[in-house]
C-alpha cells in the first residue's frame, strides 16, 4: 500500500472524529475502493500490515490501531547515519589503550 493511500485515509478518519483504524478496516477500505493487491486477500492483508509497520508516517496503538505518527506526539524523522570519522572513533576507542602501555604492565 502506497504511504500517500494510508495517509490519506487516516487524515480523513482524523477529520471525522473516527480515529486510527484495525488492519482489517485499511483493508476494506482500500479493497472497496478498488485497489488491486494482486495476491491472496490473507497475504495480502499481512503484506500491507508489514509494510505500514515499516513506514516511519504510521504508528500502531497498544490497541492495535493504526494512526499518523503525528497524532500520538511523535515526530517523523528519519535517523541520521553515522559518519565515516564517528565510527572510525567508534573502532578506535574499542581498539585503544587507556594506559597507553600497548598492552603491556
Amino acid at each position: 500500500m502506497p504511504a500517500t493511500i494510508g495517509r490519506t485515509i487516516l487524515e480523513a478518519r482524523g477529520a471525522a472524529n473516527q480515529g486510527g483504524a484495525t488492519t482489517e478496516e485499511l483493508f476494506e477500505i482500500l479493497t472497496q475502493g478498488g485497489y488491486d493487491f494482486g495476491e491472496k486477500p490473507t497475504h495480502a492483508m499481512r503484506n500491507m500490515a508489514i509494510s505500514i509497520g515499516k513506514n516511519m508516517l504510521f504508528q500502531r496503538t497498544p490497541t492495535g490501531l493504526w494512526g499518523l505518527r503525528e497524532w500520538y506526539g511523535g515526530s517523523v524523522k528519519k535517523r541520521s547515519p553515522q559518519s565515516k570519522d564517528d565510527v572510525a572513533d567508534l573502532i578506535g576507542d574499542v581498539g585503544s589503550d587507556p594506559d597507553g602501555a600497548g598492552g603491556e604492565k
